[in-house]
């Protein structure tokens, strides 16, 4: 088995642990520290509609959006496991680190950094300084459990290199 193929193994289960608590992590921040900051921007969404003659409920959208969004955690927390496995398999050798933990604490590092601080600078754009930083705060502490999954299974699944056997 090639460490790909085990990093896709092993990003699929961290991704859906991963996804399952960025679920109930988005759910708590979102009926919590956030509602007033939703409920603002759904309100100044609807202004633009109001005026058509549309009548929609605020209240309404908004527990429509903490369903989609728990639900969008997880398949995202899943797809985003699957595809960074694939590449801390393929980049496995070149992480530092000397145990597979370690190695995907700093993937996990490298994931908050690219994904929470730079990709995010558009949520900052959009909606503010209040919100990236939020998102910066949960974002830090999830990578770093993802991370710790991801390296945990890929050490527990990975074939020890004078163990293969070639035909």
């Amino acid at each position: 088995m090639t460490d790909a193929v085990t990093g896709l193994k092993a990003g699929a289960v961290a991704g859906v642990i991963y996804g399952a608590i960025n679920a109930v992590v988005t759910e708590i921040f979102a009926q919590t520290i956030l509602k007033g900051f939703i409920m603002n921007v759904i309100n100044r969404e609807l202004s633009h509609y109001t005026a058509s003659g549309i009548v929609i409920n605020a209240a309404s959208i908004y527990n429509l959006a903490l369903i989609a969004a728990a639900i969008g955690a997880f398949i995202g927390g899943i797809i985003l496991g699957l595809i960074l496995g694939v590449v801390f398999g393929a980049a496995y050798n070149k992480i530092p680190g000397k145990s597979p933990v370690k190695k995907g604490i700093f993937f996990g590092l490298i994931m908050w950094l690219v994904l929470s601080i730079l990709v995010g600078i558009a949520s900052l754009v959009e909606y503010g300084a209040y919100y990236y930083l939020v998102s910066i705060a949960d974002g830090i502490v999830l990578s770093l459990i993802f991370g710790y999954l991801l390296g945990y299974f890929f050490g527990r699944w990975r074939a020890p290199k004078d163990l293969i056997t070639y035909p």
